[in-house]
């Protein structure tokens, strides 16, 4: 674990903490202990030496920067990027994908938390029903169950997920939309639950759905940009973020992101790295779109596009792998 033996001449408060974590720091008697984050406003401290659960070492001394990943992410590979193909009726399919920005990112998720377990354990996760391999025309087979066993309309993240881990079971009624067979496979996989996952145990990976709103309505523009910032980093350190823009109601997946140190030394995201799965000009297939942040009280972060646009993150779910939580 990386020390950071950082001697300010000021205190380090840290005034809006989104998860607790420990670090070991140097008390103004000249003490080191080690501290749960939800306690550092009780104490006058004068350096941080080290962060102890960060598996990403970010550096507090003010002006730093760096960038936090999920375990086996960089800016290099890692992550799964699922783009939309458009018309599927050349792959054998019903439809189109176009409404399936959501299971673009869910899918990738759910790809990277196999990848993850075979990189924590050496095997192949036990899936209790396997996957249309290989896939007909994405980055990952379980793009395609969406594609064949699911609806072929605007979703949500939280349902796919559990779906997909625990299994949500779908009516008769259900099994066609629009007057024509929404899947193309078999009932049972219709019903979901690849992972046999339990409901007890789903959690553990899988968090709610959460709305800016909820989270930063009431803050200043400065707590929204430390306590968001907080969110993010601790979020991605554990897995592969899910957000919502509002252009369009549009789902991507974040990656990773970049961040500075502020003077009171508080880690500021400044660059967010996502996976786009739009079929735009400036999609990086296969790679990772970047794009600054800003801040406005009250809101989640701002993204903000080359040409100026700025778009809001409204919702956020993460996801934490097999290796951080076993």
């Amino acid at each position: 674990m990386k020390s950071l033996f950082v001697a300010l001449s000021f205190l380090v408060p840290l005034a809006v903490v989104a998860e607790s974590y420990r670090l070991v720091v140097t008390t103004k008697d000249g003490r080191r202990v080690e501290i749960d984050t939800r306690d550092i406003e009780k104490m006058e401290i004068v350096e941080i030496v080290e962060n102890v659960d960060d598996g990403n070492n970010v550096d507090y001394r003010p002006g730093a920067t760096g960038c936090v990943f999920p375990p086996g992410v960089s800016l290099n590979g890692g992550f799964v990027d699922v783009d939309k193909v458009g018309k599927l009726s050349s792959y054998g399919y019903d439809g189109t994908d176009e409404e399936l920005c959501w299971a673009c990112s869910t899918a990738g998720m759910i790809q990277w938390w196999l990848n993850d377990y075979k990189r924590a354990t050496g095997q192949d996760y036990p899936l209790r029903l396997a996957l249309p391999s290989p896939s007909q025309c994405y980055s990952t087979p379980v793009m395609d169950l969406f594609v064949q066993a699911f609806y072929h309309d605007a979703g949500s993240p939280a349902y796919a997920l559990q779906w997909f881990f625990t299994g949500m079971p779908n009516s008769v009624g259900t099994y066609t939309v629009n007057s024509h067979p929404a899947f193309n496979m078999t009932y049972a996989h219709v019903n979901g639950n690849f992972m046999g996952l339990s409901k007890v145990d789903y959690p553990k990976y899988v968090s709610k759905l959460m709305s800016s709103y909820s989270l930063y309505s009431n803050l200043t523009e400065e707590e929204v940009k430390v306590k968001a910032s907080a969110d993010i980093m601790g979020w991605l350190a554990d897995g592969p973020l899910y957000i919502d823009i509002n252009r369009g109601n549009h789902a991507l997946t974040c990656w990773g992101v970049k961040y500075t140190v502020d003077v009171k030394g508080n880690p500021i995201v400044t660059r967010i790295y996502y996976a786009e799965n739009d079929l735009l000009a400036g999609n990086i297939k296969g790679g990772l779109n970047e794009s600054g942040i800003t801040w406005k009280a009250g809101d989640g972060p701002l993204m903000t596009s080359t040409n100026g646009l700025n778009v809001e993150i409204t919702n956020f779910l993460p996801m934490k792998g097999y290796s951080t939580v076993r």
